[in-house]
């Protein structure tokens, strides 16, 4: 933790914690949830998977209104504005705001191209469909870490 005691900062991002990358200075951003306000990185966290959950319950009637893959198409197009958008913060509540957004758009694009490739692939091939489906959320993340 960064607190100090009785709520006093013991280090101060992008003063105390410097990182050396390939010669150049790389300093911590600082978000404010040091010490008083450390509840906002929980709610951080959560924030992405209570879009999943409102995917979760709207996705099934907007698959069979306007088809499973077109849906998914519009979530895959969705998830990575909402990435990109996610690269530039404004504030915390902005970042808050679509990190839930981005877990509802990338719950509609995985399940609705889930549903599709059981549906669609032959048997012997059911594995490997659904293996590719799940690299595309695994290659998702991986290069959000290299960003």
């Amino acid at each position: 933790s960064f607190c100090g005691v009785n709520g006093e900062k013991a280090l101060e991002p992008g003063r105390d914690i410097v990182w050396e990358l390939d010669g150049r200075k790389t300093y911590a951003i600082t978000w404010d949830l040091l010490c008083e306000r450390e509840y906002l990185g929980t709610l951080l966290s959560s924030s992405y998977f209570v879009g999943s959950l409102v995917a979760l319950l709207t996705c099934s009637t907007l698959y069979d209104k306007f088809g499973r893959l077109r849906v998914a198409q519009i979530a895959q197009l969705g998830t990575m504005v909402l990435t990109a958008m996610l690269a530039v913060p404004y504030n915390i509540w902005y970042f808050m705001a679509v990190r839930c957004l981005s877990g509802g758009f990338l719950f509609a694009t995985i399940t609705g191209y889930h549903v599709l490739t059981v549906e669609f692939l032959p048997t012997k091939w059911k594995g490997a469909g659904m293996t590719l489906v799940m690299s595309q959320w695994v290659g998702g993340n991986l290069s959000l870490v290299l960003i």
